[in-house]
């Protein structure tokens, strides 16, 4: 019979923090590991979206999950899904400060190429080409032929074989005044739209084939068309890396390349760490919510004091998912040996004052729920007698003060207010308590 303290569940628990962040998870499908589908559901549209949510709230897991199903869904619906993390593009800009309106340019341009290669690397896959067909590379050449000069005018190189992505993108001032930003654009009292730029050759073009991106809207409509695209969808990660004044501009370049034509943008963000538009004398510059862009927030949507029964219910599915997914034999095994079912698999782990305690300390956020999780059943198998069956509530406390000092002390510590803040939290709870025991 197998138990929590079993060899093949102390293994399983284990991996769980393989998983704990999305880029890294190894599996075949980011659905069949997604618990919540309705957020797949509901941000599977032609809007531009932007999803909101603090570190670990699942943004790109959701991502992914969009870009599988739109993967699945290609064949009839047309619409190309386009994944790019920011983080990979922010490196290639200048070392060397440049101007909020440069540095937007530079990354809409490298997001422009990210784009066009993804689909020039999935020819085959758009055009529906058997590899295994004896005309294959014939087919597939008499396809490239047709696009192969608009790919190298947004910024692909071909050698004959295979696109290749230079960078070594450079912007010109033709780019710069075409975003018009002559304005205060930004609350911080520092920056304006006529910045200076301390690097000349960072403003001139190294590639006379390369389009403006005043050009860039024609030709990815014309990209589309060639294609028999209903729609190209953008999926951009890691959008709150990108410094905030620079943010805005890049909203801009967006909503002046895209909206007139079939891209959709979707976002993830973390809010407060986000700028996409601001209102400038009679014009909107950026994109603006409720207009061009719709937001999308996962932080309150599994908060326990506000919804017990479907923040238990999302979190048991997330738990049962990721655990079959490292060893579904071992799971449906402990399932039945406990006499229990998938839906009470949260139960069959933790205590009911454990569940209720944990499902409140991850305040919604799945990939604290996993950390705490893992942590607290450590404590169970450390600490507990023979006869204890399921995680306590003091082991969950215990790892829930030890993943507190590891994982949030340090950022809570670099900022007084927030740090002050605490204290007079954590003053107020115990006072409380110590009037409500003397009322006993």
């Amino acid at each position: 019979m197998l138990t929590l303290k079993s060899e093949k569940i102390k293994t399983c628990v284990g991996q769980l923090s393989n998983n704990v962040r999305a880029e890294n998870i190894d599996y075949k499908s980011y659905i069949e590991l997604y618990s919540g589908t309705e957020n797949i559901h509901n941000i599977n549209n032609i809007n531009n979206t932007v999803v909101y949510g603090r570190r670990g709230s699942g943004k790109t897991h959701l991502l992914r999950a969009l870009q599988e199903q739109l993967i699945i869904d290609f064949q009839e619906r047309r619409n190309f899904p386009v994944y790019v993390d920011l983080r990979r593009i922010i490196p290639l800009l200048p070392s060397d400060k440049s101007s909020p309106d440069s540095a937007a340019i530079l990354i809409f341009k490298y997001l422009t190429q990210e784009l066009a290669h993804t689909i020039a690397t999935n020819l085959s896959f758009i055009y529906n080409i058997n590899e295994l067909d004896s005309n294959y590379n014939l087919s597939l050449s008499a396809k490239t032929e047709k696009t192969l000069d608009i790919f190298k005018k947004v910024y692909l190189e071909f050698d004959g074989k295979k696109f290749k992505k230079p960078s070594s993108l450079k912007v010109s001032e033709e780019e710069i005044k075409s975003l018009g930003a002559n304005g205060t654009l930004s609350s911080s009292p520092s920056f304006t739209g006529k910045a200076e730029r301390t690097q000349k050759t960072a403003l001139t073009t190294d590639h006379d084939s390369y389009i403006s991106i005043l050009n860039i809207t024609n030709e990815l409509e014309e990209l589309i068309t060639e294609l028999n695209l209903t729609r190209i969808t953008i999926l951009i990660d890691e959008w709150s890396e990108v410094d905030s004044d620079v943010q805005l501009f890049l909203a801009e370049l967006i909503k002046k390349s895209f909206s007139a034509i079939k891209i959709s943008t979707k976002i993830a963000a973390i809010p407060n760490r986000t700028n996409l538009g601001i209102k400038k004398e009679q014009k909107f510059f950026g994109l603006e919510d409720g207009g061009d862009i719709f937001g999308y927030p996962l932080d309150t949507r599994y908060v326990f004091e506000v919804n017990k029964s479907q923040t238990r219910d999302f979190f048991n599915d997330l738990l049962h998912r990721h655990l079959s997914a490292i060893d579904e034999i071992s799971i449906l095994r402990l399932l039945k040996d406990n006499k229990t079912t998938k839906e009470k698999t949260i139960n069959l782990f933790l205590a009911n004052v454990a569940l209720s305690e944990i499902l409140v300390a991850c305040a919604g956020i799945p990939r604290d729920f996993m950390n705490l999780f893992i942590n607290a059943y450590d404590r169970f198998l450390l600490s507990s007698g023979k006869d204890a069956k399921r995680i306590s509530v003091k082991n969950l406390r215990s790892a829930n003060a030890a993943w507190y000092e590891t994982d949030k002390k340090e950022q809570v510590d670099k900022h007084h207010v927030e740090r002050q803040l605490l204290i007079e939290i954590v003053k107020e709870v115990i006072e409380r308590k110590k009037s409500m025991d003397g009322l006993k």
